[in-house]
């Protein structure tokens, strides 16, 4: 051979390959049972040899490095987990988080109840005791008390397309109640002491009067700082409504005279028929309603006062609505049932 061709075979690289196995007649179904068996590491697995060498060879589990051959030889680099541990956490996580999110929302509702709760109760409490020391007959208050939920219920949660009427004050809903009785039901707008004595007033006032031409009081709710109150329903509106029409009369001259009388037969009654004299202080078109057969019903007590049989007047503070009220009532202030009549047809 040349020199030159020595040279050559010197740069020729040939590679070696490392193929070996344990134990050329066992299989790894084999070799496990057996107490010699080469994977020691628990996180080795075993495989059976397809080069050269027949046997059994071990490696590190995926997510594993080291040596198979070694107790507790294969580690994972650097705390790295496999991937069904880091699956577990996740998954373990996720389910933590989503208890602690249930739990705040759970937590908070109840909490959101409980103040509710307390709140009706101090309402209910509170306006109780109003209305306990404006009635004679104490029994009349706990047969005329309606939950907040029932009338909730009755209106739909108050929902606008039951809205029959209202003003500045408040608001009139039409309710369906569990008996599947009509009804109207107030609610104010104001929550202030005023608004509230008003309507306290307003329950004392009408449990007491028993008239087919005043509107009857069903009850009321106490569970909400200005007290709700359930009347029966009047399905044809105010007398205002009919009498302020463009067109054609709406209401012929015998209706007009019946309801005049109507009218003044429940003044009579509140003056002096009644138990207590009742003074209503705001009589208008507007607070008089009409039913289906247009028999009138006087309503809207809010302003009114008792007077003592005995008593001829009562001076308080000015109250009612401009324009429906006779002057010498705005110097005097004191509250008789003349002022009342005289002012009732300004319409």
């Amino acid at each position: 051979m040349s020199l030159l061709a020595l040279g050559r075979a010197s740069e020729v690289v040939v590679p070696a390959v490392l193929d070996w196995a344990f134990d050329n007649s066992s299989s790894c179904a084999e070799a496990a049972a057996r107490p010699d068996f080469g994977c020691a590491s628990r996180h080795s697995e075993c495989l059976n040899s397809t080069g050269s060498a027949y046997g059994y060879v071990c490696r590190c589990r995926h997510g594993y490095q080291g040596n198979p051959y070694v107790k507790d030889g294969c580690t994972s680099p650097r705390g790295r987990r496999p991937a069904w541990t880091i699956f577990a956490m996740g998954l373990g996580i996720g389910i933590f988080l989503l208890v602690l999110v249930l739990a705040t929302i759970f937590a908070t509702k109840s909490l959101k109840d409980h103040r509710a709760k307390k709140m009706k109760e101090h309402f209910f409490k509170q306006n109780r005791g109003l209305l306990l020391q404006q009635l004679v007959d104490k029994d009349i208050a706990e047969r005329m008390i309606f939950s907040l939920e029932e009338l909730e219920k009755a209106t739909n949660r108050f929902d606008k397309a039951r809205i029959l009427g209202g003003g500045g004050h408040g608001m009139v809903y039409k309710g369906i109640t569990s008996d599947q009785h009509v009804v109207a039901i107030k609610r104010s707008k104001l929550v202030i002491q005023r608004e509230i004595d008003g309507f306290i007033n307003e329950v004392a006032i009408l449990s007491q009067i028993n008239h087919r031409n005043v509107v009857k009081l069903f009850g009321c709710c106490l569970e909400t700082e200005v007290p709700l109150l359930v009347y029966e329903f009047i399905p044809n509106g105010t007398l205002y409504a009919h009498l302020h029409v463009d067109g054609p009369l709406s209401l012929p001259w015998q209706d007009r005279l019946r309801i005049a009388f109507e009218v003044a037969s429940s003044l009579s009654y509140l003056h002096s028929a009644a138990s207590t004299s009742i003074v209503h202080r705001d009589i208008k078109t507007s607070n008089i309603l009409l039913d289906d057969r247009l028999i009138a019903k006087v309503s809207d007590f809010g302003a009114s006062r008792e007077i003592s049989i005995e008593r001829s007047g009562l001076t308080t503070a000015i109250q009612g609505t401009f324009g429906y009220l006779v002057p010498e009532y705005y110097y005097t202030r004191k509250v008789m049932s003349t002022v009342l009549v005289l002012s009732s047809w300004n319409c």
